[in-house]
């Protein structure tokens, strides 16, 4: 009972911590780009090699404090079109958003988090096919203030997407880890 009591007023401890503030949130509307995507199925007929995805997204952040937020974006990606494959994208990805802020106009973050890939993939005559995977996000970036509560997002990330199996070959790639650029606006309420 008294390890139940400790481990409760820990954990209403570093809650309290976390949430030393008045909560403050904030909408994220981007353009994304991902360089150098590549997709080895096994089979050449579905392979991508060294493409670029372009597209955008939006996300939420719920900041606890001033300096820890809880974030949720989505991005929506297209237009690889290659060999015998039409393909889209969604990611979606949440995770925690560290941020410095008021460093002149500037805030200054950092991020990562876990989520999942929608693939869809326009084989041709053979139609449509989704798959998902795992998606990992690591992330650092700028925002500088326009006005007291709209900033201009800049951000470098690397991006990690499980692939999906649509060939059945022991050979195909199973990871594609790439880096990404994000330009957007955010509106902090």
């Amino acid at each position: 009972m008294k390890r139940c009591l400790l481990i409760a007023a820990l954990v209403m401890a570093t809650g309290s911590l976390l949430y030393a503030q008045a909560p403050q949130g904030e909408l994220e509307v981007y353009y994304q780009t991902i360089r150098s995507f590549d997709f080895d199925s096994g089979s050449p007929q579905f392979s991508i090699s060294d493409e670029a995805f372009q597209g955008g997204g939006f996300g939420f952040v719920f900041y606890l404090n001033d300096w820890f937020g809880l974030f949720s974006n989505t991005s929506l990606y297209g237009g690889i079109e290659q060999n015998a494959i039409d393909l889209k994208l969604i990611n979606q990805v949440q995770g925690v958003k560290l941020i410095a802020r008021d460093i002149g106009i500037f805030n200054v973050y950092t991020k990562g988090g876990i989520g999942f890939a929608r693939y869809v993939f326009g084989l041709g005559n053979l139609g449509e096919t989704v798959r998902y995977g795992t998606s990992f996000l690591a992330a650092a970036g700028l925002e500088v203030r326009m006005t007291d509560h709209i900033y201009l997002l800049l951000e470098g990330n690397q991006t990690s997407l499980s692939l999906p199996d649509i060939s059945g070959s022991p050979d195909r790639d199973k990871w594609d880890s790439t880096v990404g650029f994000l330009t957007g606006i955010a509106i902090q309420f």
